[in-house]
C-alpha cells in the first residue's frame, strides 16, 4: 500500500506496469460497452421501447426486479471502477479543476445512466434522452480518464530510481 500514497507512481516500474495493464483492461471495457448499448439502440424510440416494452415488437417492459438486479450490480461495480480510476487521476499532474470536473462528471453520468432506466420505465419515456446523454457523457469521461492516466503512467521521469 505504500506505493499508493506515493505522489508519483512512475517511480516504481512494477507499479507502472500494473497501472498500464489495468488501463488495457479499461480500454477493452470501454470498447465492449458500445455493443451492449447498441443492443438497446441509439434512438429515443428504441431506448424507450427497451424499458417500457412494445406491443408491435412483442417486447415486455423491463420488470422491477430486472431493473433492481441491473442497478445492484452496476452501483457497486461502477463505484469501484470509477473510484479506482479517479483515485489514480489524483496522482497525475493534471490541473486541479480538470480533476474536479472529471471526478464529478464521471460519477454523475454513471448515476444518471443507472437512474434513467428507472425513470424511463416508471415515470416517462422522455427520460430516454437522459439515458443517451448520460451514456455518451460517461463514455467521453472514461476516455478522458484513460488518456490522462495512460499519458501519465507511460512517461518515465528522468533521474528516478526503480524502487521495488
Amino acid at each position: 500500500m505504500r506505493f499508493f500514497i506515493s505522489p508519483d507512481i512512475r517511480k516504481n516500474q512494477l507499479l507502472r506496469h500494473i497501472v498500464l495493464w489495468s488501463l488495457v483492461y479499461v480500454f477493452v471495457f470501454w470498447v465492449s460497452d458500445w455493443p451492449f448499448y447498441a443492443k438497446i439502440g441509439f434512438s429515443y424510440r428504441a431506448i424507450a421501447e427497451y424499458y417500457r416494452g412494445s406491443e408491435e415488437a412483442f417486447r415486455a417492459p423491463k420488470s422491477f426486479f430486472s431493473l433492481l438486479e441491473e442497478t445492484h450490480f452496476h452501483a457497486f461495480a461502477m463505484m469501484v471502477f470509477l473510484m479506482t480510476l479517479n483515485h489514480l487521476l489524483l496522482f497525475t499532474g493534471t490541473p486541479r479543476w480538470v480533476k474536479a470536473v472529471v471526478i464529478h462528471v464521471s460519477f454523475g453520468s454513471a448515476l444518471a445512466d443507472m437512474a434513467s432506466g428507472w425513470l424511463i420505465r416508471f415515470v416517462h419515456p422522455g427520460f430516454a434522452l437522459l439515458k443517451m446523454a448520460a451514456f455518451l457523457t460517461l463514455q467521453v469521461t472514461l476516455l478522458v480518464l484513460w488518456v490522462l492516466l495512460w499519458a501519465y503512467a507511460w512517461r518515465v521521469e528522468e533521474g528516478t530510481a526503480d524502487r521495488a
